[in-house]
Parts: C-alpha cells; sequence; structure tokens
C-alpha cells in the first residue's frame, strides 16, 4: 500500500543485493490481464499434527490457471481412483 503499487498498471522492476526499485510506466496505458494463480498440496500426516517433510508423503497437488484445474497425484494414490471425480475435480494420472 505504501508503494501505491496497482493491479493491471505496468511498472518496471530493478532489484540489487540490498534494494529494488519500481517505477509505474505511465506511456503504457492498455491494462494487462491478471492471471490468477491458486494451488493446494495434500499430504499423508498424522492425526491432528501438520505435515512434517521427513516422514510424509505428497498425495495430490492441484492447482488452477485461469480457471482451468489440473490435479497431479503421487505413485502411493489408489488406482482405482482414476478418472473418479471428487468435489467436481476428475482424478488424472
Amino acid at each position: 500500500m505504501e508503494l501505491d503499487i496497482r493491479i493491471g498498471l505496468w511498472y518496471t522492476v530493478k532489484a540489487n543485493p540490498n534494494d529494488v526499485e519500481i517505477r509505474r510506466q505511465f506511456d503504457r496505458v492498455a491494462r494487462a490481464d491478471p492471471v490468477v494463480f491458486a494451488f493446494d498440496i495434500e499430504t499423508t500426516k498424522l492425526p491432528l499434527k501438520f505435515p512434517d517433510a521427513a516422514i510424509d508423503s505428497v498425495m495430490m497437488i492441484s492447482y488452477m490457471i485461469d480457471g482451468q484445474v489440473r490435479i497431479r497425484t503421487g505413485q502411493l494414490i489408489d488406482s482405482t481412483l482414476k478418472g473418479t471425480i471428487t468435489n467436481g475435480l476428475l482424478i488424472a494420472f
């Protein structure tokens, strides 16, 4: 908020080890189309615990880019789930 950086505007960004410089490009007036990216990672875990990378496995990673949903499953997932629709999402290998 302090830097007044807004979605859909163009900026020039320069980074060095001590600072990042962000300047708005006022000569570019056409708005950029925003892209939405979201993801979710499902893991095995002990009850009432957070996942631990040392002992837990990734079961599934689902992600969405501008409304297109994809699911990736780990090798430990039962192959009988292939083609199943769960919560509106198709499980694919």
